[in-house]
């Protein structure tokens, strides 16, 4: 098991008035030691859409909306005056990134919902004055995926080469042609383009999802993501059951080695990847039939893990299915890792908000 140590628990944010939730978080650490974490905002109760019972946010609200906010004492105050919106689209934000770049650069990407429907548009804000000011929202070229999502922050290589991820289905082969690529920016991302695709099955029996990406000190590049493996079940029905995949990369994420399974427990939502100061990888995923957030941690890239069921960083066993998760994490100057993720009270107090939980491994 992975042995957390001095762990604690901050509220990040919850809407004041109770009337939006709050999900998808990530977050960004400056140089001055100053937290930002973006986060999607949809309204508080859910708007009713097809496909969304049982959720408490509805990914194709047109009202959601993305936001950001900022914690100047290391992550123990979040400062609700320094609460902005960043993306207000007509047809709604469906997840919404940020990433702090070399000179405190910000960068914040979103993905907008096409008015008639069929998917997501991406768009991106640049700072240059640590969040201060932000300039108009371009979009970026997603080319080859017809429709994509914001999931996980971009990694930037030491020539200042920016390498976003994204997945989403691919060329006109259909829903199930669902890819895992990156795109690039040699521009500080004002222009995109460029593509390498990490995992793609022709076949659509994998459903890849959601990339973490990592570079180690000696150019190693390291994608972990899910996805939904399809197959019949003894009824001929199909089943889709959720796994964990990795990918590596030794050429500037250009090409990249097949996907391995790692057989962690989970049911199917975005994980975090990071790369600690010592040489270890942390992985933190949310279980969401447990519900909880859990940790695991590799000393030799991924190839193995502490555990595969993950030590719990919060939870609340017992109750059923919920819809929380998909944390970010990120390590602080002082050691400590900060992870934040989206949570709830109760089936009295349902309302989602943004916790980060404060701990060493």
């Amino acid at each position: 098991m992975a042995d957390v140590r001095n762990l604690q628990h901050v509220t990040v944010y919850r809407d004041p008035e109770e009337k939006w939730n709050a999900a998808f978080p990530e977050i960004g650490c400056m140089s001055n030691g100053d937290l930002v974490v973006a986060f999607r905002q949809a309204p508080y109760p859910a708007t009713p859409t097809e496909g969304s019972q049982g959720l408490l946010h509805a990914h194709g609200d047109v009202r959601a909306r993305g936001a950001i906010i900022r914690s100047t004492d290391g992550g123990m105050a979040w400062d609700h005056k320094t609460f902005r919106l960043l993306a207000e689209p007509p047809n709604g934000v469906e997840q919404m990134s940020v990433s702090v770049l070399s000179g405190d650069f910000l960068l914040s990407r979103h993905a907008r919902c096409r008015a008639d429907g069929t998917g997501n548009d991406l768009w991106v804000r640049r700072s240059s004055d640590r969040g201060d000011t932000w300039d108009e929202a371009t979009p970026i070229d997603m080319y080859p995926l017809t429709s994509t999502a914001v999931h996980a922050p971009v990694l930037e290589m030491p020539d200042g080469t920016i390498l976003a991820p994204h997945c989403g289905p691919i060329g006109t082969g259909g829903p199930r042609q669902h890819a895992q690529i990156v795109i690039r920016s040699t521009d500080r991302g004002r222009t995109w383009g460029d593509p390498s695709v990490i995992a793609y099955d022709t076949r659509g029996f994998h459903f890849y999802h959601q990339c973490s990406l990592v570079r180690m000190e000696d150019g190693e590049i390291i994608a972990l993501f899910w996805c939904w493996n399809i197959r019949k079940g003894h009824d001929g029905q199909e089943v889709n059951t959720p796994h964990i995949w990795i990918s590596r990369s030794w050429d500037d994420g250009y090409t990249w080695i097949p996907v391995e399974e790692i057989p962690f427990r989970t049911t199917g939502a975005t994980p975090s990847l990071i790369a600690l100061r010592d040489g270890r990888l942390l992985c933190v995923w949310s279980h969401r039939g447990d519900p909880s957030i859990r940790a695991a941690v590799s000393e030799d890239r991924g190839r193995s893990w502490s555990t595969h069921y993950g030590t719990a960083l919060r939870e609340k066993p017992g109750l059923g299915f919920r819809d929380i998760g998909e944390p970010c994490s990120r390590q602080l100057p002082d050691g400590r890792i900060v992870s934040v993720y989206y949570w709830f009270n109760s089936d009295e107090d349902p309302m989602l908000y943004i916790e980060a939980a404060f701990y060493t491994v």
